[in-house]
């Protein structure tokens, strides 16, 4: 009887896991994280996900004054189908009415990753296991966030196209530049220098700083390559796992490169050895 009574038991089961359909991938545009008008983002969820799936935050570029998480949808698109979790934020930028100068930026993807982890068992996604990915000022902000904000490894990788990595360091640069920083900042250099080195990528890295990709192009006349060099140098004296990719005849403008097999190759492999 009691023999009979598990094989009951297991032909019960059997069907009832059978039946349970598998996630198909969904697209959850325009949700909200926080308050404020700017702060929506796109969730694309890929199919067949569980607890487990990880999770690309996807950060856009735009002088931190402008830009919108439409200029990366693409590429969320194209790592939701690699069976990552795709997150394209909006984040409050500096020329609204409220003046939103740094940080609100970096407490905007605080907010988001409060909001994932708060809603992880919703979506049927991973609570700790991130990746962050951003173009020019969205590159800084992840490298910036991700540097300053990860005692607890939760993000695994980050991936910097073409993002300033030091505010103290004026080679290279042009007033238009300098007047971009200041919007973001609030202040000038020379009033509150304290304030652009804490502001810059480079001063943050550790030993302990997740492993960084980073691609920057030769010609870049807005975020110098220096930029990237340095945090290069700066990784390597930390011991930190980092690998720049330069593109001898490619200025600022990643448009276009991002949907290059070459490109796409280089940063699917580099997240799918650390995003697990």
């Amino acid at each position: 009887m009691g023999a009979l009574l598990l094989l009951l038991i297991n032909i019960s089961c059997k069907e009832t896991n059978d039946t349970i359909p598998a996630l198909s991938k969904q697209d959850l545009i325009n949700v909200k994280y926080a308050d404020h008008s700017q702060n929506n983002m796109d969730i694309y969820l890929p199919a067949s996900r569980n607890s487990l799936t990880p999770v690309i935050l996807f950060i856009h570029g735009g002088f931190w004054s402008g830009g919108d998480k439409a200029m990366l949808t693409e590429l969320a698109e194209y790592m939701r189908d690699q069976g990552y979790a795709s997150v394209n934020m909006n984040y409050r930028l500096t020329n609204t009415a409220e003046n939103n100068i740094h940080p609100a930026q970096v407490n905007d993807i605080k907010k988001v990753f409060d909001f994932l982890e708060a809603n992880s068992s919703n979506y049927k996604i991973s609570s700790s296991a991130y990746a962050i990915v951003g173009a020019s000022s969205g590159a800084h902000l992840s490298l910036l966030y991700s540097y300053q904000n990860n005692a607890n490894n939760k993000i695994k990788t980050v991936v910097s196209m073409a993002g300033p990595t030091n505010f103290s360091d004026f080679r290279n640069s042009n007033l238009l530049q300098s007047r971009v920083l200041e919007g973001f900042l609030g202040t000038s250099f020379n009033a509150n220098p304290n304030l652009y080195i804490q502001a810059s990528p480079v001063t943050h890295v550790s030993g302990s700083s997740a492993p960084t990709l980073i691609f920057h192009g030769k010609l870049d006349a807005i975020v110098p390559f220096q930029q990237s060099a340095e945090l290069k140098t700066r990784l390597d004296q930390f011991n930190v796992s980092n690998k720049l990719i330069v593109y001898d005849d490619l200025g600022h403008e990643f448009a276009g490169i991002d949907k290059t097999p070459d490109f796409l190759n280089e940063i699917n492999s580099w997240i799918s050895l650390y995003l697990k």
